[in-house]
């Protein structure tokens, strides 16, 4: 279970980092208005993912993570489940999309590169633990 309550932590602690860029993301592309928003993304991804690699390896510690497969891959996945569907709420919600426009976004390039993120996300307590187990 505490594979479960780690990837929560995880995805909370992301969400609202991802919450807080984005925002500053949005700003900053009112102000530019001839960047593309897929460049802004591109500057975004990998701040976002040097934080989540760092977020990632302080809640397997707090949490005592076992460095096995199966373990991480739900840690992992509960994260990325629980992304999805926060980022399908604040489309919805906040955005008053449907949820046909909210699924339909996912066909632009700053989308795709964030869903990509995403994944890269998710992977990160798998890849640390294959890390952990080579450090030994």
């Amino acid at each position: 279970m505490k594979e479960a309550k780690a990837g929560c932590a995880y995805f909370a602690v992301v969400f609202a980092m991802g919450f807080v860029f984005g925002t500053v993301r949005a700003l900053v592309g009112r102000q530019a208005p001839g960047v593309p928003e897929w460049a802004l993304v591109l500057v975004e991804v990998p701040l976002m993912l040097t934080a989540s690699w760092w977020v990632c390896g302080w809640l397997v510690r707090r949490f005592e993570v076992p460095a096995v497969t199966g373990v991480r891959v739900v840690m992992g996945g509960v994260a990325l489940g629980l992304l999805l569907l926060a980022e399908q709420a604040v489309g919805i919600v906040l955005m008053r999309r449907t949820i046909e426009q909210q699924v339909s976004s996912y066909t632009s390039a700053g989308a795709l590169i964030g869903l990509a993120a995403q994944i890269v996300f998710a992977a990160f307590p798998l890849v640390r633990a294959r890390a952990e187990k080579r450090a030994r």
